[in-house]
């Protein structure tokens, strides 16, 4: 299997094809595949959240699915809590904080379908998925 996304991998001989990010082609099962996953992974979280699991708890679950560090920012842009211990990344996420907030200002936080976008963390060309948490 290689990997296609972040904790996920792909099937081996499955069929049909379908267009996946620009210039990307995957099979049709493996959309669904990773459609399922995410799905399943939207439910674990929110399991943990409805349990009373606070935002740290929640990006400790993402970051062990993932195998990718997770971050926690407060709506100041904060760190609040980084899953690992790198202290260029942690100075590249306080870095993007202010462009995060200003994307935050301009979007409605929806609990059930929250927004999500992609942002260049660092100079490394890093990317970072972000979304709004809903809590309280």
């Amino acid at each position: 299997m290689q990997p296609t996304a972040p904790g996920f991998g792909e099937p081996e001989g499955r069929g049909g094809l379908v267009q996946g990010l620009p210039g990307e082609v995957m099979p049709l099962d493996q959309r669904a595949l990773l459609h399922e996953r995410a799905q399943e992974l939207q439910l674990s979280l929110m399991d943990l959240a409805l349990g009373g699991a606070g935002p740290d708890k929640i990006i400790e679950r993402l970051a062990e699915v993932t195998g990718l560090p997770a971050a926690w920012l407060d709506e100041g842009g904060e760190v609040r809590h980084l899953t690992v211990t790198d202290g260029a990344l942690l100075a590249d996420v306080e870095e993007g904080a202010d462009a995060l907030r200003r994307w935050g200002g301009t979007i409605a936080a929806v609990g059930a379908d929250p927004p999500v976008r992609e942002f260049t963390v660092g100079r490394n060309g890093l990317a970072s998925l972000v979304t709004i948490m809903v809590t309280g």
